[in-house]
């Protein structure tokens, strides 16, 4: 996890094709993966995000009740989202509230919102409800 965080991308590569597991909370904050641990971090952690997710990095992993997706969401980095997404993040799932990363982001200034709604799928994400989640 340090290295997913500590921007150190070379460093990660090494510990990843050295067989360590993408997945693993052991010796992390609060017990969070990697990957999410990098999305709480935002758009300067890309780099490193896409190599923990072409390393299997479940991108739907709950942590702390939500997602990596959620995450990037809530705090207005559309770059994260939109590499989540690409690599299968489920822009319907709903977090320990029963939110999706679209009602997390509509709580975000205009121009933070409207680029996460894109990167989301576009601005008129439907609820759990209306998508039968």
């Amino acid at each position: 996890a340090v290295a997913a965080v500590g921007g150190q991308t070379a460093n990660l590569k090494l510990l990843l094709a050295s067989k360590a597991d993408p997945n693993n909370t052991t010796g992390s904050l609060q017990g969070m993966t990697p990957l999410f641990t990098a999305c709480q971090l935002g758009d300067i952690r890309v780099e490193e995000v896409k190599v923990l997710l072409e390393a299997k990095a479940n991108v739907n992993a709950v942590d702390m009740g939500q997602t990596a997706l959620h995450v990037a969401a809530m705090k207005g980095q559309a770059q994260l989202c939109t590499v989540l997404v690409a690599y299968g993040a489920n822009p319907m799932a709903t977090n320990r509230n029963n939110q999706t990363p679209a009602q997390l982001a509509a709580a975000l200034p205009a121009p933070l919102k409207d680029a996460v709604m894109a990167a989301l799928g576009g601005p008129a994400q439907a609820t759990p409800e209306e998508s039968g989640g």
